[in-house]
Order: C-alpha cells, then sequence, then structure tokens
C-alpha cells in the first residue's frame, strides 16, 4: 500500500508539471490567437475605411466639378428675381410658380423660396416647405439670413440633402434689394444623382469584400465618416 502510495506520488510529480506546462501553452495559444485575430479585424477596418474614404474623395471631386455648371444660372436668375422685386411686386405674395415660368426657371427641378426675417419660408413653389421655420429647426439658421442679408451679395452652397424628401439638392440664396427676404433657389441634378448611386454602389462592393466585418464594425466604419452618414441605411443594404 506504501509502495503504491510512493508510486502515485511520483506519477503526480511528473504529470503535475506536464499538466500545468499543458495549461500554458494553450492559455498562452488562446490570448495569442485572440490577439492576432483582432489585430486582423483592426487592420481589415482601417483598409475598408480608406477605401471608402477614397471613394468618398473621388466622389467629392466629381461633385465639385458638376457643381460648377450650376452656379452660374442660380445667380443669373436669382438676379432676375431680385429685379423682379424692385420693379415692384411683392415676393411673399406673388404667384412664383408664373414668375418662374416667366423667368424660364424648370419648374419641376428647380425651386424657388422667399425666406422672411423671421427665418421662415413665407411663400414657394416647392409646398412641402410652405411655412418652414428654420429657427425651429436650428437657431443658427437666422444668423446664417442675416448674414446674407448684411453682407448683400449672392452666396451658393455645396450639393446636400433635402430635408424633407432626403434627395440631392444645390441651394443658393441672395438678399432681396430691399433686405426683406432671401431667394433661395433649389436645384435637383439627375447626374448627381447618378454620381451619389455610382459611389454608393462601389462602397457597398467594397464593404461586401470584408465579410467578417459585418453589422456593427461596418455601422462604425461608415459613422467616422460624415459625409456618409445619411447614406448608411442605403451602404448596408
Amino acid at each position: 500500500m506504501k509502495r503504491m502510495n510512493i508510486l502515485q506520488q511520483q506519477l503526480l510529480n511528473i504529470i503535475a508539471p506536464m499538466l500545468l506546462f499543458v495549461l500554458v501553452f494553450l492559455g498562452y495559444n488562446y490570448y495569442s490567437g485572440k490577439q492576432k485575430l483582432s489585430e486582423s479585424k483592426q487592420e481589415q477596418i482601417n483598409h475598408l475605411t480608406l477605401e471608402i474614404k477614397n471613394l468618398v474623395d473621388l466622389y467629392d471631386q466629381g461633385m465639385v466639378l458638376h457643381e460648377a455648371s450650376f452656379n452660374k444660372r442660380m445667380e443669373q436668375m436669382s438676379k432676375l428675381i431680385v429685379e423682379e422685386e424692385v420693379k415692384g411686386i411683392d415676393l411673399s405674395t406673388v404667384d412664383l410658380y408664373k414668375l418662374s415660368v416667366k423667368l424660364g426657371l424648370d419648374t419641376v427641378t428647380e425651386s424657388v423660396y422667399i425666406i422672411d426675417t423671421n427665418a421662415i419660408i413665407c411663400n414657394t413653389t416647392f409646398r412641402n416647405d410652405l411655412g418652414l421655420n428654420f429657427r425651429k429647426i436650428a437657431p443658427d439658421f437666422a444668423k446664417f439670413f442675416d448674414k446674407i442679408r448684411e453682407e448683400g451679395k449672392f452666396s451658393a452652397d455645396r450639393f446636400g440633402l433635402e430635408m424633407s424628401t432626403k434627395k440631392i439638392k444645390k441651394y443658393s440664396f441672395i438678399p432681396s434689394k430691399t433686405k426683406r427676404f432671401v431667394i433661395e433657389l433649389g436645384f435637383y441634378s439627375s447626374k448627381a444623382d447618378d454620381l451619389q448611386a455610382m459611389m454608393l454602389k462601389k462602397v457597398q462592393v467594397s464593404a461586401a469584400s470584408y465579410s467578417s466585418l459585418r453589422g456593427a464594425k461596418i455601422d462604425a466604419v461608415i459613422k467616422n465618416i460624415p459625409s456618409l452618414v445619411f447614406e448608411k441605411d442605403l451602404i448596408l443594404s
């Protein structure tokens, strides 16, 4: 019996260090594998982020070139509306649809908005936005319109998303001669829509090539690119 206990103790002395070594080895391999997997995913996130940013930069350059063709027409049309006020019309009550036709504006793709000193759209050809109060959306809008009146010159924004429809639209602003109003124009562009669709498609293809980064990780990549925040659902669909 004593001999058996001695043998068991000897076996235990041999097995225990081996078992400890195996456990340490397995633990190290698990930690090392987990670390490498984490590093690999982070590397994929970095690659995907860079790819998407490069695509967005190309899209932005294309949009800049396209927008240049709009600025001249928007300024020309804006100044014609200013001249109409000088002739005696009240921009807050005039039939802007008839005025648009008279001046040669495309009433389907080119909208006119008249914004009063309270930052409210008091007249427009885009009926969805009639009565819209910019102060309720963001107080900075009122300051922006005040600045337009003070500077007294034409100003054009980049293409952006229309609040009520989320469609791409380019906006411009000019104060009326009396400074009672800010005249805003909003132009749609089928070419801008095509450029956006092409860019989103390429982003979707890039995202799909990183199959291990589905869900939250793709979402996190897109959130880090501000210009794509509003198109996130389109990219992930």
